[in-house]
């Protein structure tokens, strides 16, 4: 019996161990400017696109100049009425970045999505496939 408690302390510390790995992943990520973003997303209210984090972010994106591969969306939710959302960007077209990750995180201001934080990192054509903050021209 003791085994099997250890196995399953074991599988509970993986599994916590890799729910975690995007929020330790993205402390070396880069911060962007907001003033851009929250200029978009105030000149767009009351647009249904300002609506969700989602919606915005899948707005503020945009079609990208160069041909890339999709943009995947993951979501969390937050106890304080904070939401995070990570947008992950593959199949970049370009020498040295393989992949581009923003993270942003939203609070509920009276009802409206305010833009509180936008990070982003990169993961390199030539490196061990983790995302940085650091570019990727070394």
């Amino acid at each position: 019996m003791g085994s099997f408690r250890l196995c399953f302390l074991a599988l509970l510390l993986c599994v916590a161990d890799t729910g975690c790995e995007w929020s330790d992943e993205t402390a070396s990520f880069r911060t962007e400017p907001l003033e851009p973003y929250r200029r978009q997303i105030e000149q767009g209210r009351p647009q249904p696109w300002t609506s969700t984090p989602r919606r915005i972010v899948e707005h503020l994106l945009g079609t990208p100049e160069r041909e890339a591969g999709p943009v995947t969306y993951q979501e969390v939710h937050h106890l304080n009425g904070v939401v995070t959302l990570i947008a992950t960007e593959e199949d970049v077209l370009d020498d040295e970045v393989y992949a581009e990750r923003r993270v942003f995180t939203f609070v509920s201001n009276h009802g409206q999505w305010a833009l509180q934080q936008v990070k982003v990192g990169y993961k390199c054509q030539k490196s061990d496939r983790r995302y940085s903050g650091q570019g990727c021209n070394r």
